[in-house]
């Protein structure tokens, strides 16, 4: 990719900036765009990464969140400015970097890895089935009836001997 918009928390923005300036010296080095979390969450009127962009067409950048976990409530203001941007921008690259990325459901982090993934995401797209798969894999999840037999299809493609769960 031709720009990197590198998307990190606000202590370590000045660090981040010192290390790219000291690597360019060294390296012919992809234009990047540093931002924090916190403009991010400040711009009411509309996103602050399309300014970042910096005239490059979505698919010549790559958007890096570092320590997503940070964009993993879907109802925050933050979040959904970034869901948009990316719709806007469906060419954009984007990678999400966190060791804690989730602590309790799967369902916190699917949203970025449809981000990052798109429709290649190793897990349901949306609705009643990615439900069930959270209902059986989740720390606290309850796994049901119902969310076996929509799991169903998942299990026999691993194993073709698994008993019919429908009917049973």
């Amino acid at each position: 990719k031709k720009h990197a918009i590198l998307v990190l928390p606000a202590p370590t923005k000045h660090q981040i900036e010192a290390e790219c300036e000291r690597l360019r010296e060294s390296f012919n080095f992809t234009s990047i765009e540093i931002t924090t979390y916190g403009m991010l969450s400040r711009d009411p009127e509309g996103c602050p990464l399309t300014p970042l962009m910096c005239g490059h067409a979505a698919k010549d950048c790559v958007l890096i969140f570092d320590e997503a976990h940070r964009i993993k409530r879907k109802q925050s203001a933050r979040t959904k400015r970034v869901l948009r941007f990316v719709k806007a921008n469906q060419d954009i690259a984007v990678v999400c970097l966190s060791g804690t990325m989730t602590t309790k459901s799967l369902l916190e982090y699917h949203h970025l890895m449809l981000l990052c993934l798109r429709e290649k995401i190793p897990l349901p797209l949306k609705g009643r089935e990615l439900r069930s798969w959270a209902d059986s894999l989740d720390v606290e999840g309850e796994c049901k009836w119902n969310s076996l037999m929509d799991m169903e299809p998942l299990l026999k493609a691993y194993d073709p001997n698994i008993v019919k769960l429908r009917g049973a």
